[in-house]
């Protein structure tokens, strides 16, 4: 749909476009063109997407760690109207293709009625109709009995004006236009400017070929017949006689007013910016990392030696830098005290040698710039460990792996705002932060901070979101909104509390408990589950109330009344801590089990049970409707699909 709005949003531009400059100038050929390139071009800029390239650093603390399995419940969907305007714009389409295709078939059966006659390359068709003149393609169709000869002169010169230019082209084209863009009112405007332009281009046709212009335009003042005009053919008489009359008499308009056709330009530019455009975010880690023209790689004391092989292919792959290390030497902790790092490539040479003193290795900084490689030292203040998305091989969303990046090398850079749980924290607390406590982080630059923040995340802003620890619920299910969620270890279910329970603390002593017409005692009320509950109304005096359950009614009456089976939903509730097997963290479902699909398939309880919770990507849970829709009765009790690793 956004497409169709799209495609509609172009047309409307060209038609204001010519209604507004160049209906009323004389370039009738120009015009047409303009026309006709407005409906093909409207189908075609759609599809022109310009990237918007926007540059981010994902900046999270290290070790942050992701729940592999994630639960997600399948809510069902609320009502909305804007999920029914496919099949109101199917629905239209249908209908007005249907009314093209029978106005062809009208066409065709006035053109085969008649016998033809050929003339060069015209087909004359000479009928006995009530029917005005009109040519379609080759064929030019008309009652002489209408016109004296003088008259029929001049309608056969403008019909086959038509012919001769291809016009029934235009007509069709722009049928097909309005058919799929039937729901666009400008739609139909167009196509009759379209078709008021050919009879313009036609009048001016047959002008250039006769001596006597008020013959021609007494003959376009003529009575109108009294027959209907074909609705996909070009005919001699409409309802703008006058306009194109007004038109013969127009003086030719000047070259210079060809510059109006170039007002489409800025108006499409304006429209691609405004409306085609797509964020492409590219990381500045990677663009670091690839880059032909400058290049810097930090060393510290805790670079791995895979991250030393690592650097030392991209180098030779990326850069063309041969770079070798030899004298490396760590301490007890896996910290480097000697290393010897040699660079060498067109430019030259450089090596950083760093003896063996039984301290830490001092930062150093390898740099690369169009004329020159080199290595300088980096004050550890100006280092920060980052962890980025592993880009190296069909990375997931939560693939993460720990990179070094310098802060400020050759000049400072600002840093950026820190937000933690939407306040504003410095750049010191951040270090105080435990990994294990962050949900995510997101990153703003550019655009996107200052229009949230303002001037002041100009250098960008970290958002900080921390995991919730008393109530980490996710999702709202059924209809008594208890809520499941997932930690690292363990399913949570909040469930909804007991009523009753809280109900018997309002009487100073306790009622009698009517369940489905019968009495039952309060240990059996409290121990009623909720979710079996359909009403419950609460009646503290009356006398009948004693006559009709004895003395102890008179502390008031508790009627509670359970659902159906039938209405009784499915719900979630805890079974036991996630460990080794998805068997300790089984969903029951209350009514009957559910069915188990496992990427796609069918499987049994059984084979549940030997799957692995490292192997699962992702568990949803479908139930009522949700489930019975797309899995019909089977999936009355829920429905569990399991997703696997890739």
């Amino acid at each position: 749909m956004e497409y169709l709005l799209k495609t509609s949003a172009i047309t409307i531009i060209f038609y204001i476009i010519y209604k507004l400059f160049l209906q009323r100038e004389t370039f009738f050929k120009t015009n047409r063109w303009f026309l006709i390139s407005g409906c093909l071009t409207a189908f075609l800029i759609p599809l022109i997407i310009i990237p918007v390239y926007i540059e981010y650093t994902p900046v999270v603390l290290p070790n942050v760690s992701y729940n592999n399995a994630i639960i997600n419940e399948v809510q069902e969907t609320p009502f909305n109207i804007l999920d029914y305007l496919p099949y109101v714009y199917f629905t239209g389409l249908v209908i007005f293709s249907t009314r093209f295709l029978l106005q062809l078939f009208s066409l065709k059966s006035v053109i085969a009625k008649d016998k033809s006659k050929k003339e060069e390359s015209y087909k004359l068709i000479e009928t006995t109709q009530d029917t005005q003149p009109f040519s379609f393609f080759n064929w030019i169709v008309y009652n002489p009995n209408h016109f004296t000869e003088k008259e029929l002169e001049h309608v056969l010169k403008h019909e086959k004006a038509h012919v001769s230019q291809g016009h029934s082209i235009d007509i069709l084209v722009t049928q097909i236009t309005s058919i799929i863009l039937w729901f666009n009112p400008f739609i139909w405007l167009y196509n009759k400017a379209i078709k008021q332009n050919l009879e313009y281009l036609a009048d001016q046709t047959v002008i250039d070929q006769t001596s006597n212009k008020k013959e021609y335009q007494y003959t376009l003042l003529k009575t109108k017949l009294h027959s209907h005009q074909m609705a996909l053919s070009n005919t001699f008489y409409n309802s703008l006689i006058k306009k194109r009359i007004v038109m013969l008499h127009k003086s030719k308009s000047k070259q210079s007013h060809l510059l109006k056709y170039a007002l489409v330009i800025p108006a499409l530019a304006f429209f691609l910016m405004s409306f085609n455009t797509q964020e492409v975010y590219v990381n500045t880690q990677d663009k670091e990392r690839i880059s032909t023209k400058d290049t810097s790689i930090l060393f510290t004391k805790d670079i791995t030696d895979q991250q030393l092989e690592k650097i030392k292919v991209n180098l030779k792959n990326n850069q063309n830098i041969d770079f070798t290390f030899s004298n490396l030497i760590r301490n007890s902790n896996g910290e480097i005290i000697s290393l010897k790092a040699h660079f060498n490539d067109a430019r030259g040479a450089t090596t950083w040698n760093a003896p063996n003193n039984n301290a830490p290795l001092e930062p150093f900084l390898f740099y690369k710039t169009k004329d020159v490689i080199g290595v300088k030292p980096v004050d550890s203040s100006e280092t920060e460990l980052f962890a980025v998305r592993d880009t190296t091989a069909d990375p997931k969303p939560n693939q993460w792996k720990t990179e070094f990046k310098v802060k400020k090398s050759f000049d400072s850079v600002p840093p950026p705002l820190y937000y933690l749980d939407g306040k504003e924290i410095s750049s010191e607390k951040i270090k105080e932060i435990s990994p294990e406590s962050i949900e995510r982080v997101n990153v703003l630059k550019g655009k996107a901070a200052i229009e949230k923040y303002g001037d002041k995340g100009k250098n960008g802003v970290v958002e900080i979101t921390s995991k919730k620890e008393a109530s980490p619920w996710k999702v709202t299910t059924g209809v008594n909104k208890n809520v499941i969620a997932a930690t690292k270890d363990t399913i949570y279910v909040h469930e909804t509390p007991n009523v009753l329970k809280d109900l018997n603390h309002s009487f100073e002593n306790e009622p009698v408990y009517i369940l489905d017409g019968k009495i039952i005692n309060t240990k059996q009320a409290q121990s009623l589950n909720t979710f079996e509950i359909e009403s419950i109304s609460v009646t503290k005096q009356g006398n009948d109330l004693i006559e009709k359950y004895g003395d102890k009614a008179k502390n008031g009456v508790v009627t509670i009344k359970s659902k159906s089976k039938n209405s009784k939903q499915p719900y979630v509730k805890v079974v036991g801590p996630l460990q080794d097997s998805i068997k300790t963290h089984q969903i029951e479902f209350k009514g009957g089990d559910p069915i188990f699909i496992l990427d796609g398939k069918e499987i049994s309880e059984e084979e549940l049970k030997k799957i692995k919770l490292e192997e699962i990507e992702s568990v949803d849970v479908l139930k009522g409707e949700n489930a019975t829709k797309k899995y019909g009765e089977r999936g009355e009790n829920g429905v569990i699909e399991i997703t696997l690793k890739k």
